[in-house]
């Protein structure tokens, strides 16, 4: 593949993904309006880690197609975004696989084209993107660290509002059953991300 051929697929690649899940995301709200009728609720709608971690993928996506396909100076803070949505989208993927396969999610996340874009095919692009075109800045541990702040906003912000409403977005976050319960999954996610912001680190230093 020349240069010229691999910087059109570069940004064809980031442009047509970046539209894909933005699209899943409206057609999966408006799919949920549909089913829900007059019940459904678009807060709660955009409180899912799904929706969230893929609008922010997809922004990423944009950008840097924006930057490629434009040859302006590339900024360091984009390398910074991309790999936090590389580990945003990991978790997601890893999270639907092995704590939410076979459950029917309450607002139909689960059986659709969009459901299947941002839990496996987006992950999958995100992921391709950073190993095949690696960050031109470096990443320092303490960076991929600080990648666990949106997530830990989100925990907080899903906490607070899930006491007053009583609604959450996913099961292993309702203390129903005890806090206990809740802090272990938080627990186990926190490492797993962490570990994944370590691996997404390592790779874009290596290839």
């Amino acid at each position: 593949m020349n240069t010229s051929t691999r910087h059109n697929f570069t940004v064809s690649f980031r442009v047509v993904f970046a539209a894909l899940a933005l699209g899943s995301v409206v057609e999966q709200y408006l799919l949920d309006i549909h089913l829900q009728g007059t019940s459904f609720n678009g807060v709660n709608y955009f409180s899912f880690f799904t929706i969230d971690s893929n609008l922010l993928a997809a922004a990423a996506f944009a950008l840097a197609g924006y930057f490629k396909a434009s040859g302006a100076r590339w900024p360091h803070w984009l390398d910074f975004f991309r790999g936090a949505t590389v580990v945003y989208l990991a978790v997601t993927a890893i999270v639907n696989l092995v704590i939410l396969g076979g459950l029917q999610a309450p607002l139909a996340l689960i059986a659709s084209w969009p459901s299947n874009l941002q839990h496996v095919y987006f992950p999958i692009a995100v992921a391709a993107d950073w190993i095949y075109y690696k960050p031109q800045t470096s990443i320092s541990w303490q960076h991929s660290m600080a990648w666990l702040g949106f997530p830990a906003l989100w925990l907080i912000y899903t906490l607070a509002r899930g006491a007053s409403t009583r609604w959450y977005p996913y099961f292993f976050l309702d203390p129903t059953n005890g806090y206990f319960r809740v802090s272990l999954y938080c627990f186990v996610i926190l490492i797993l991300m962490a570990s994944l912001g370590l691996v997404v680190r390592s790779v874009g230093k290596i290839l």
